[in-house]
């Protein structure tokens, strides 16, 4: 029984007390190179993602502006096409007065046919009267004529009786000229009305068409923006993903330099890392639990509960998280050859890789882990071997 406690206790105290702590390795400029490399990659991807960004700024502009001329091109059409429509009503108003003028004109050249026709026959009859009184009675005048006076009496009077017609067949004259006026009159008029509609309603269809072919163009510039917004709002987000990417590099190239600067320094003095009374020194101990002789590989520094803890040197935090026996623990490398831990502690307020000052705060005394009381136990490392930490504490 006793055989196996001490198998356990052994097994236990195995990581609290001989496990090697591991610290973090100075980066080589090999891995400096590598994340310059990578930031000079990324900056030349950047750069070819702003030339397409600018082209595709370009492009936009250019759709732009062509959109902007269709539009202006179909207002233009959408205008001329309104005038060609106020024009076509304008033709339907003289089509309905052409109506009503033709009818009155129709009515009035029936009323000059009817008019015609009677005078043309009565100038007919009247014509062969004439001429059969005239070959007949002519002759009869001048030879019943006793002297020249007598002829030339009979004559006027013959002149007479024509002249008393001639108004007749001089109506009658203006009256065919009226009808044929009239109706080459109705004739031009119906085919100006025609020739006028037809051009109207051609230049109505060919304006149509042609609003009908911008519409559609502009939907297609309106389609290729919105493509083209999309890609560069693509190309914006790359670019953004870029640039902290390489943002990232850059801080990382930082935090290593300053890695490498913090381990090649030399620590220099400490301080302490709280106020307290050691309790328990460096060396071979009874073990407070396990009560067996036991290396004691730090220091214990009494402190009431919820003390503040800070950092004896400049460093960097090495470790931050729970390891075993220790409980909460962090680990520091001040330099190459340096580091500090910290154990038992209630709380993490620091993280892993963070750069901390001499004095600056990264925990408060616990009871995490073994132990029997608040306390913080303290060591020092050299190489990642436990050294006597008050060799290196100011008294």
């Amino acid at each position: 029984m006793i055989k196996k406690i001490l198998i356990l206790f052994l097994s236990l105290s195995f990581f609290y007390v001989v496990l090697p702590i591991k610290i973090p390795q100075v980066l080589s400029s090999d891995i400096i190179i590598k994340l310059d490399r990578e930031v000079k990659e990324l900056e030349q991807k950047k750069q070819e993602i702003e030339r397409r960004i600018a082209s595709k700024q370009y492009e936009i502009r250019n759709l732009s502006e062509t959109k902007d001329h269709l539009y202006e091109e179909r207002n233009r059409l959408e205008n001329e096409l309104a005038s060609v429509a106020e024009t076509l009503e304008l033709i339907k108003i003289e089509e309905e007065l052409f109506r009503v003028l033709y009818t009155r004109s129709t009515e009035q050249n029936r009323l000059l046919t009817d008019s015609i026709d009677l005078k043309e026959k009565r100038s007919n009859q009247l014509i062969v009267t004439l001429y059969k009184n005239y070959m007949l009675n002519y002759t009869a005048y001048l030879l019943s004529s006793k002297s020249i006076n007598e002829i030339i009496d009979n004559s006027l009077f013959l002149q007479y009786l024509f002249e008393a017609d001639k108004n007749y067949f001089v109506k009658l004259k203006t009256e065919k000229e009226q009808l044929k006026s009239n109706i080459l009159e109705q004739v031009q008029l119906q085919e100006d009305l025609y020739l006028k509609k037809s051009e109207k309603e051609k230049k109505a269809q060919e304006l149509k068409e042609l609003e009908e072919k911008k519409a559609i163009q502009i939907a297609g510039i309106i389609t290729k923006e919105q493509i083209a917004q999309s890609i560069l709002q693509n190309y914006l987000q790359e670019y953004d993903a870029t640039e902290s990417k390489i943002k990232e590099l850059i801080r990382k190239k930082a935090e290593e330099i300053l890695k490498q600067k913090v381990l090649t320094t030399p620590m220099g003095p400490v301080i302490r890392p709280l106020a307290g009374y050691i309790s328990s020194r460096f060396g071979m101990r009874m073990h407070p639990i396990f009560g067996v002789n036991r290396m004691h590989t730090g220091v214990d520094i009494d402190a009431p509960n919820g003390t503040p803890i800070v950092a004896v040197a400049y460093g960097i935090v090495a470790f931050s998280g729970w390891l075993g026996g220790y409980g909460n623990t962090v680990i520091i490398q001040h330099d190459e050859k340096h580091s500090t831990l910290y154990a038992h502690m209630s709380s993490l307020p620091v993280d892993k890789d963070q750069v901390v000052q001499q004095g600056e705060l990264v925990g408060y005394v616990g009871m995490t882990g073994w132990t029997t009381g608040p306390h913080l136990h303290f060591e020092v490392r050299v190489y990642g071997d436990p050294v006597d930490p008050e060799l290196y504490l100011p008294r």
